[in-house]
């Protein structure tokens, strides 16, 4: 049996604490307790439940926000696709396109060029960015809010837990959360309208307490963006 010492682990829960426990490690159970520790002054001590509940909880939250960043890219690259046709690739370094010319797009009645540049290359989402603020298709007032989702789309994609980094202390924790929200405020402001309630909603969904199993007391919190 796998054991961590702040760890409480209920009879009920050991066959699923040592299975999870070995398999995704002790050290990321260990960094979730030192937050909750950090938050919770007074506990030293924490059941499995409610920390498992967190790398859960985490988890899902990055998996709703992928989804919804594709969105977000699909929609982007529609909206250069619109206006864009590729006049060349400039230079190529390992199959992945470095830097694209474009033209103004004059015939939206068959595929463009550039269309099936982005399905054979991979440009991500930093990069079809960039694009779209070298050929202005987003305004000087909406390039901050732009790096700063390709930053949270970055740190998504690392697989890590994502409300706390790689933080020790909970004031750090607690400040990369409300920097979280702020982007997510962008990211609704930017997904298509038919979208915006859905993401909310799902969201807020994540932060329902379990009857069936001790929730986390460190989340997210609910997104009221109306």
């Amino acid at each position: 049996m796998v054991m961590i010492s702040e760890l409480v682990i209920n009879q009920e829960d050991n066959e699923n604490a040592n299975f999870y426990l070995k398999n995704k490690g002790k050290d990321l159970y260990m960094h979730v307790i030192k937050i909750f520790q950090s938050k919770y002054k007074n506990e030293k001590k924490f059941n499995y439940q409610e920390i498992s509940s967190f790398i859960r909880y985490d988890k899902s939250l990055r998996d709703i926000l992928f989804r919804y960043f594709a969105y977000l890219e699909e929609n982007l690259r529609a909206k250069i696709l619109l206006k864009k046709d590729i006049a060349e690739v400039v230079k190529k370094e390992k199959k992945e396109i470095i830097n694209i010319n474009l033209i103004q797009r004059t015939n939206l009645d068959s595929t463009s060029n550039l269309y099936f540049t982005f399905i054979k290359s991979k440009i991500s989402f930093g990069n079809l960015v960039e694009l779209c603020v070298q050929n202005e298709i987003l305004n000087q007032a909406e390039i901050e809010d732009w790096k700063n989702l390709v930053k949270l789309r970055n740190q998504i994609m690392h697989h890590n837990l994502l409300l706390l980094k790689n933080f020790q202390q909970w004031d750090k924790a607690e400040k990369n959360i409300k920097e979280i929200k702020k982007i997510l405020k962008l990211l609704i402001k930017y997904l298509p309208k038919k979208y915006q309630k859905g993401f909310v909603f799902t969201i807020n969904n994540l932060v329902k307490e379990k009857k069936e199993n001790q929730f986390t007391r460190i989340n997210l919190g609910k997104l009221n963006y109306e």
